[in-house]
């Protein structure tokens, strides 16, 4: 009994010492090796700044510098990518927002008695001037995400109406033959205008002919091959 009680005591004594050793080496690697670099790293450092006359701070800031460039990171161009995804995604997400929340500028003109309907009792706009002999008069409004600007009266004439829209609703009168003569001019200007791409959208607004006999406005009209 004595002398197996001996050997484990030795046996304990040994794996306790090699215990020992092994922690005093992980120290060493882990923690003396890393220190003996930095320190091997600043006294090359030194080396390289004798004589140099630009502050200590400085020339360890930029040896630092330096170091982080030469440390080489292998998720570095994943992790670039990723931002750029990120970078166009936000940049798309804004032009979206600025879409969505820009004005869409809607213009009318009101080249018949109905247009002064349209504007004064169903979308509740003023004109100015107030004069209704005036030969030129316009009003604006904006409803949630549109804008309106109207224009009426007899100097509102092709060509010489500011055009700041993509979208455009024409009020004509179709009722008699001289009116129509008239409304045709303001439709083949409207018409040239799409064709150049100054308008994308165009509605007519038409007061009719009380027998219905309107089909001069169809070749104008998309579904039967106009603009």
């Amino acid at each position: 009994m004595t002398v197996r009680s001996g050997r484990r005591r030795a046996a304990r004594s040994l794996l306790l010492v090699y215990c020992l050793f092994s922690i005093y080496a992980a120290y060493v690697v882990l923690f003396r090796g890393s220190g003996a670099a930095r320190g091997q790293r600043a006294a090359q450092r030194r080396d390289r700044h004798r004589g140099s006359t630009l502050p200590w701070q400085k020339l360890e800031a930029r040896d630092l510098e330096t170091e982080q460039k030469d440390e080489w990171n292998p998720w570095e161009e994943d992790d670039r990518a990723e931002n750029a995804r990120q970078q166009e995604a936000h940049l798309h997400g804004f032009q979206k927002h600025i879409l969505q929340t820009r004005p869409k500028q809607v213009q009318i003109w009101g080249k018949a008695a109905i247009g002064l309907y349209l504007w004064h009792h169903i979308l509740g706009g003023q004109l100015s001037p107030g004069d209704v002999a005036a030969q030129w008069r316009q009003g604006e409004l904006n409803d949630g995400n549109l804008h309106f600007s109207f224009y009426t009266g007899p100097a509102v004439v092709p060509g010489h109406i500011p055009l700041d829209a993509e979208s455009l609703v024409l009020v004509l009168n179709g009722r008699e033959e001289g009116k129509i003569m008239f409304a045709t001019q303001w439709l083949q200007y409207v018409q040239t205008l799409l064709q150049t791409h100054k308008l994308q959208h165009v509605a007519v607004v038409l007061l009719g002919n009380e027998q219905c006999n309107n089909q001069w406005i169809e070749p104008y009209l998309k579904k039967h091959g106009g603009p």
